[in-house]
């Protein structure tokens, strides 16, 4: 039988603090590539969405504010969009997904990509609405293939990240449902 790390233990403090962190970064690196096909920009996933739509379904005490705030600024300035625009997307999206999580945990994983899918949708609209407020107008068609690319990405990072979750998740219950 295979003994189980303690909460305290360094790898689990990694998997509850720093994994997640470190995802959203590396996926920012993805966001911030600057993809071309031909003469048309290619849009990249938004991983970092990803991650924390999965971290405030499962674990939202792991992350503070601050951490979103700078992720969603690091998106801003790699990105060279508008300052503010992702740091609020970001964080709104995080408080919203976290008040949803008692009516979401526990249903089917399709049942959680689905309720991704609708949250990114929110997301791009969100997106379009606070750029053409800061004088910036993201292309339709460019957000479209983004937020598709996005959604279709949910499956193998919420696969990729399903171990740490669940280490994250055994060690701590006070997350409240």
């Amino acid at each position: 039988m295979k003994k189980k790390a303690h909460p305290n233990s360094d790898l689990a403090i990694i998997n509850r603090w720093l994994m997640p962190v470190v995802a959203c970064v590396l996926g920012l690196g993805l966001v911030a590539l600057p993809a071309r096909l031909g003469a048309q920009p290619v849009p990249m996933p938004i991983v970092p969405l990803i991650v924390i739509y999965l971290w405030a379904m499962f674990r939202p005490s792991a992350w503070a504010g601050l951490v979103i705030f700078c992720l969603g600024l690091a998106h801003d300035l790699l990105t060279f969009g508008p300052l503010g625009v992702w740091t609020a997307i970001y964080l709104i999206t995080f408080a919203t997904v976290a008040g949803l999580r008692r009516a979401v945990l526990g249903r089917p994983a399709v049942t959680l990509w689905a309720v991704f899918a609708l949250v990114a949708v929110i997301v791009a609209g969100l997106a379009k609405a606070l750029g053409w407020l800061a004088g910036v107008e993201p292309s339709e068609r460019l957000l479209a293939l983004q937020l598709l690319f996005t959604v279709l990405l949910y499956p193998p990072v919420a696969f990729l990240l399903r171990p740490v979750q669940a280490t994250s998740m055994e060690f701590h219950r006070e997350d409240p449902l």
